[in-house]
C-alpha cells in the first residue's frame, strides 16, 4: 500500500500531462475532471499544480479523502427497498463464502465475467460498485 498514496497518483498525472503536451504539442492549461475517487484527484491535482491547471470539476468527491468510506455503503443501502437489499446482502454473503473455495471463487467471478480479476477484495469491490 506504500506507493499508493494521492501524492504518487498526483505526480503519475502531472507525468502524464507533460508526456501528453510534448508529444501532442499541446498548448495552455488543463481542466481537471473527475467523479467520486477521481474527483478528490482532480481537486487536489489543482491545488498540487496550480501551474498547469486552470480548474478542477471534482463531481461527488469525498473531501477529505478517506481510505475507508463506510457513509457511502450506509447511504446506498438506505435508498435501496427492503426487498433489494436484503438481496444485495444475500448475495454479497454468498460471493464472500463462494470465494474461500477455489472452484466456486472461479464459477462466482465467471457469473460477472469477471475472471480476470486474481485478487478476491477486487472482486468484492468490483460487486459493490454494481450494487451502487
Amino acid at each position: 500500500m506504500k506507493p499508493l498514496r494521492i501524492d504518487n497518483a498526483l505526480a503519475d498525472l502531472h507525468a502524464l500531462e507533460k508526456h501528453l503536451i510534448l508529444s501532442m504539442r499541446l498548448r495552455g492549461k488543463w481542466i481537471a475532471v473527475g467523479g467520486s475517487y477521481a474527483g478528490t484527484l482532480a481537486a487536489f491535482y489543482k491545488y498540487a499544480y496550480p501551474e498547469s491547471v486552470a480548474g478542477a470539476w471534482a463531481s461527488s468527491a469525498p473531501l477529505p479523502e478517506k481510505f475507508s468510506f463506510p457513509e457511502y455503503d450506509r447511504h446506498i443501502a438506505s435508498v435501496l427497498s427492503k426487498n433489494c437489499l436484503a438481496k444485495v446482502r444475500r448475495d454479497f454473503v454468498f460471493a464472500e463464502a463462494s470465494l474461500k473455495d477455489e472452484t466456486r471463487n472461479r464459477e462466482v467471478k465467471a457469473l460477472f465475467k469477471s475472471s480476470f480479476i486474481s485478487n478476491d477484495f477486487d472482486f468484492l469491490y468490483f460487486l459493490a460498485d454494481i450494487a451502487s
